[in-house]
């Protein structure tokens, strides 16, 4: 008995957790149902190759679904991205001049770097 109750608690959370995702997705396409929402994610990721549009990383090689990276100003959708890549963008201000000056930084820095090791 305590095996069907558990299964059907981990089956109707499982279920839940997949219309709670939908709901959320529809925000970032204003107008769509829930439904409407996941297919558009859904053909994203394939267009992706299932994939994180900067690092590449394989949707099976993560923990979390690929996060819907998107214009703050527009609300323009620009790909599916990791966690890592999706926190990055943000931390750098979503910009293009944030990230320019990371890999100023890097490169001055790995100069730097080189020369201290050899």
């Amino acid at each position: 008995m305590k095996i069907q109750r558990a299964e059907y608690h981990k089956n109707s959370y499982e279920s839940r957790k997949v219309g709670m995702r939908s709901k959320h997705l529809a925000r970032y396409w204003p107008g769509t149902t829930p439904d409407e929402a996941q297919i558009k994610y859904d053909l994203l990721l394939v267009n992706q190759n299932n994939c994180c549009a900067l690092c590449q990383t394989h949707q099976s090689n993560l923990t979390k679904s690929l996060f819907v990276d998107h214009c703050h100003d527009t609300g323009a959708i620009r790909g599916l991205l990791c966690v890592g890549c999706n926190t990055a963008l943000g931390a750098l201000g979503d910009n293009v001049n944030g990230l320019l000056k990371a890999v100023e930084y890097l490169k001055k820095t790995q100069q730097v770097a080189l020369k201290i090791v050899k």
